[in-house]
């Protein structure tokens, strides 16, 4: 897991709002988590695409192209 602080810098944060650090801390890495994870599904997707479309034979667009 990231941690947003590391070793003493923990006890640098005031006492008042270390719940609130630790709260943003895990959101923050849940929303990482689920970044990575969706990411990889994604790549897989665009990597099987290509290779169909290159089996049948259809030209690959580069970026920014828009043939259809």
């Amino acid at each position: 897991m990231r941690r947003l602080w590391q070793g003493d810098d923990h006890e640098i944060i005031d006492p008042a709002d270390r719940l609130v650090a630790r709260a943003i801390e895990t959101r923050s890495n849940t929303a990482l988590e689920r970044a990575a994870h969706q990411e990889k599904p994604l790549t897989e997707r665009d990597i099987a695409a290509a290779i169909a479309r290159r089996s049948a034979g259809v030209e690959d667009c580069g970026p920014g192209d828009n043939h259809q």
